[in-house]
């Protein structure tokens, strides 16, 4: 057998924790001691992703479909996306619908 190689969305995913990293600074991209939390949780029984290697199911949600597997998204500590759901999408959306007809009403 040949040599392993990362997958493609492996190598960007990395490149992208490590770059943000240096540009930034701050000690983030890993989870270690210290670090911020960023952490996004993808559902390992979602169709796109059943049956692959983990460095597959990256490449599968990075490059394919408009569907999203995340359930759960991290930031900073907070807990953000829920079940695949903003926390504050009530509050969003509501924000949004006063904007559209305030503007609606102005034109």
């Amino acid at each position: 057998a040949g040599a392993q190689h990362k997958s493609t969305g492996r190598t960007l995913l990395d490149a992208a924790w490590s770059g943000g990293a240096t540009a930034s600074g701050r000690r983030i991209g890993r989870l270690v001691k210290g670090a911020r939390a960023d952490i996004v949780i993808l559902d390992q029984n979602h169709p796109a992703l059943l049956g692959l290697s983990e460095d597959d199911a990256l490449d599968a949600w990075i490059f394919s479909g408009d569907e999203t597997p995340v359930t759960d998204v991290f930031t900073g500590g907070n807990h953000v996306v829920r079940q695949g759901r903003h926390v504050a999408a009530d509050n969003i959306y509501d924000t949004y619908a006063d904007v559209a007809r305030n503007l609606a009403n102005k034109i």
